[in-house]
């Protein structure tokens, strides 16, 4: 009995380093604050009650375990999942395409309906993000300088699986008096990730997609891009002579 329960006590504290592990470096759903904190709280009162007298100790019954169990298993297998899909993007972050935009439409955080047709004739970039994403808001300053010394190109800003209030106040604060965010940025809000994943296959923040002049996909990048390397300055550049 008391070797189940070091082996319960390891494996639900090698759960919580590994979502700690992953929330850390992808951030990819809020989902995995819930797993590391059902982890790390699970973790804690089994240590304490365990080392209590076994007179005092708190009784567990069956249902008890098996809520427990059932949530711990399926909060941890999407845990596992989205490392996996984040580790397969990792080996390949840049994807090289030739394919069509798609039609698809848009409504602004205004509510106003958009098409893509809008971006036709100018080179577009498809930028996957979220409020509550800090790699994505490490990126956005940036991407917006570029974007206004860029008046050619058009930014599309996919809000995807967010909270519209954080994220329409996570765009004030970049829209502050001392600094604007120019017209060639739009913005698309994405709740139910209907653009960002079952249209174009992402899941993971930030990304972009390269559109060139012709309305071609040219690349997809499943990572944060520096925005004032002399690299991207050149890749966009050709995206306008394509």
């Amino acid at each position: 009995m008391a070797h189940m329960r070091r082996t319960t006590w390891l494996f639900i504290l090698l759960l919580a380093v590994l979502n700690a592990w992953v929330y850390s470096r992808h951030r990819v759903l809020p989902l995995f604050e819930a797993a590391l904190l059902l982890n790390t709280l699970t973790f804690a009162w089994w240590m304490r009650n365990a080392f209590r007298p076994r007179e005092s100790q708190i009784p567990v019954t069956g249902g008890l375990k098996a809520i427990v169990v059932i949530l711990l298993i399926t909060l941890n297998s999407f845990v596992l999942l989205a490392a996996y899909l984040n580790l397969q993007a990792a080996k390949h972050p840049n994807v090289v395409m030739s394919e069509r935009l798609p039609d698809f439409e848009w409504t602004g955080f205004d509510g106003a309906k958009h098409k893509s047709t809008e971006l036709a004739g100018r080179v577009a970039v498809l930028h996957f993000w979220a409020a509550w994403c800090v790699p994505c808001r490490h990126e956005f300053p940036r991407l917006i300088a570029f974007a206004q010394a860029q008046p050619g190109i058009t930014f599309l800003a996919v809000d995807a699986n967010d909270d519209r209030e954080k994220a329409e106040a996570y765009i004030a604060r970049l829209n502050g008096k001392d600094k604007q965010i120019p017209p060639n940025i739009l913005f698309a809000w994405d709740p139910h990730s209907e653009i960002s994943y079952d249209l174009f296959k992402v899941f993971s923040f930030p990304s972009n997609i390269l559109v060139d002049v012709h309305g071609v996909m040219r690349e997809r990048i499943l990572s944060p891009i520096d925005w004032d390397s002399q690299e991207i300055q050149n890749v966009m550049d050709g995206l306008s002579r394509k």
